[in-house]
């Protein structure tokens, strides 16, 4: 049996997102110093100040680092992959996953902390995929895991809503899930007039879910694209066309173990590049993070999702 050796001997950078996991990150911080200690790990734990610290923190050590660990949620890794992409550093990312759903190091194994420390420990590198976000020919931002339009984005908005009226709810987040949910719902923004051109496919209709994926699970583990890959050159599609609250529940009940795929308003598709129209103007959703022009959230009526094959090194 061929024994592993560590592979990290200078100080490796952990930066913590407060913010996360409605302060979840923070709360551990104790809890993480001594499992770090623990595995015998040179961590130099930097607590971000911001969302913008936070940027500037990774943008500054991009490159220069071998290994940028970030702690938090989807989020944190969705800012942490921008800049380290946006540097054209050649710096892999470790995940931590202390956030609210966590799907993105869900994907990779990598939702229990010893098996995320193992990983930085040994330097286990692996090359993903991400997808460049593209409007007027403009790069928006990149994607590590998935891109939301429709009624995810929308439910996005209402929880935040939710949270900032009742803080109290941030414990019980399937409950103001299912709140903004219906919220969505009400306001009839649960059905977007919707066209999706891929390679080989033309899709066009109403749809409640239009999900651009390079990871198997969404919405805190629900199997929403079994077959994803984030390493085989493509992102993948799941729509689900316009449908009742109870039906779209029952769906979202099913795809926890991926049954949802055999339902006859869920179409697949996997490609590594998609146009997308829509006549109505649309929010994204990028790693769980609304995307911004300036301070308000972006509307648009279209978008392009362009595969970069490997382009990132993740710790996994």
């Amino acid at each position: 049996m061929v024994k592993l050796k560590p592979m990290i001997k200078e100080k490796i950078p952990f930066i913590l997102n407060p913010a996360a996991g409605s302060g979840r990150s923070l709360a551990k911080l104790n809890h993480l110093a001594k499992k770090i200690r623990y595995f015998d790990l040179p961590a130099e734990i930097i607590i971000s100040k911001s969302e913008d610290h936070l940027k500037e923190l990774t943008r500054q050590l991009a490159g220069k680092e071998k290994i940028i660990v970030g702690i938090g949620g989807d989020s944190t890794f969705h800012f942490m992959a921008n800049e380290i992409l946006r540097s054209e550093g050649n710096s892999a990312l470790g995940l931590i996953g202390l956030g609210s759903s966590n799907d993105i190091p869900r994907n990779f194994g990598l939702l229990d902390l010893n098996q995320s420390l193992r990983a930085i420990k040994f330097g286990r590198e692996k090359a993903i995929d991400v997808a460049a976000i593209l409007h007027n020919d403009q790069v928006i931002c990149y994607v590590l895991g998935q891109v939301n339009i429709g009624l995810g984005a929308a439910v996005n908005q209402y929880a935040a809503s939710i949270f900032r009226r009742w803080p109290w709810m941030k414990s019980y987040q399937n409950l103001a899930g299912l709140m903004a949910i219906r919220q969505a719902y009400k306001k009839k923004e649960n059905a977007l007039p919707l066209s999706v051109l891929v390679k080989n496919n033309y899709y066009c209709g109403h749809f409640s879910i239009a999900l651009f994926t390079n990871i198997r699970y969404w919405a805190t583990g629900r199997k929403i694209a079994p077959q994803a890959s984030p390493d085989d050159g493509f992102f993948d599609l799941c729509l689900i066309r316009a449908c009742s609250f109870a039906s779209l529940l029952y769906l979202a009940l099913l795809a926890k173990k991926g049954k949802h795929v055999k339902n006859e308003i869920v179409f697949l598709d996997q490609s590594d590049y998609f146009v997308i129209n829509s006549e109505k103007k649309f929010l994204l959703q990028a790693d769980g993070e609304i995307i911004k022009q300036g301070e308000k959230p972006l509307e648009i009526g279209h978008f392009e999702l362009k595969v970069i094959p490997q382009a990132l090194k993740i710790i996994a």
